[in-house]
């Protein structure tokens, strides 16, 4: 997943530099599918390191954490960078202050990376991991443990 995210802020990159706009098509045709790649795969994770009790909160912390930046705090950040440079460079002052916000890409891609060195290690003892073979389900009454004594 770092690297389809660090891929993937390539292009995103180049949409932003360019001033050409089929080459800016182009790049947000390579990147948006790119970006969207890692959804899956991250929710997944999460639903699997997390209690099953926990699962439905879990996804909803995850889709707040992700949204506020993206949705809140980054428009007015490149809306203000944007006002704050126009003086400067006029009609490239929007382009100039999304840059890095593209930049963002690289540093998620290390954190993927760096979650990714600690994962097996948490899918273990969530009770989920590639060397246990896989079993059904409890019945509706049981519970599973953790070795930590976290119930599933």
């Amino acid at each position: 997943m770092a690297a389809v995210n660090f891929l993937a802020t390539i292009p995103s990159l180049i949409a932003v530099l360019t001033h050409s706009l089929s080459l800016c098509l182009t790049m947000l045709w390579v990147f948006i599918p790119l970006s969207y790649a890692t959804f899956g795969p991250t929710f997944a994770l999460v639903q699997n390191l997390v209690p099953s009790a926990m699962r439905s909160q879990a996804a909803a912390l995850l889709l707040f954490l992700a949204n506020v930046p993206n949705l809140i705090i980054a428009p007015q950040f490149v809306g203000w960078l944007s006002d704050t440079l126009s003086s400067g460079y006029g009609t490239d002052s929007l382009r100039l202050a999304m840059i890095p916000l593209g930049m963002t890409g690289f540093w998620a891609a290390g954190h993927y990376w760096l979650t990714a060195r600690h994962l097996k290690a948490g899918l273990s003892l969530s009770g989920v991991s590639d060397a246990e073979p896989a079993r059904a389900a409890p019945g509706p009454q049981a519970a599973r443990t953790t070795p930590k004594g976290l119930m599933l």
